[in-house]
């Protein structure tokens, strides 16, 4: 079966991480490095991002796709950050 699928770049993979990062820093310096405390409080905000995602789908609005896209993977990170750094009251 032959797959019909375009092809990523490196470059373009790297860009879409350094959106991530560079928004990550964006939100630790308005925010603060306040830890979530719980894998509750993990899923709310990414749960927050992605019902924003899905209107962003229904209305075909590209731009706002992509800053919902990276707002989950923003709050991704920052979930990871906080069980690595075990911040989570298990």
């Amino acid at each position: 079966m032959k797959n019909n699928r375009k092809t990523i770049s490196q470059e373009t993979l790297k860009t879409s991480i350094c959106q991530i990062s560079d928004k990550t820093d964006f939100r630790l310096k308005q925010k603060g490095y306040h830890a979530w405390q719980s894998t509750h409080e993990i899923l709310g905000i990414i749960t927050e991002e992605y019902w924003e995602l899905q209107e962003a789908i229904k209305n075909n609005d590209k731009d706002a796709i992509k800053k919902e896209l990276i707002d989950i993977g923003v709050a991704c990170h920052f979930g990871v950050a906080c069980i690595d750094e075990n911040t989570l009251d298990w």
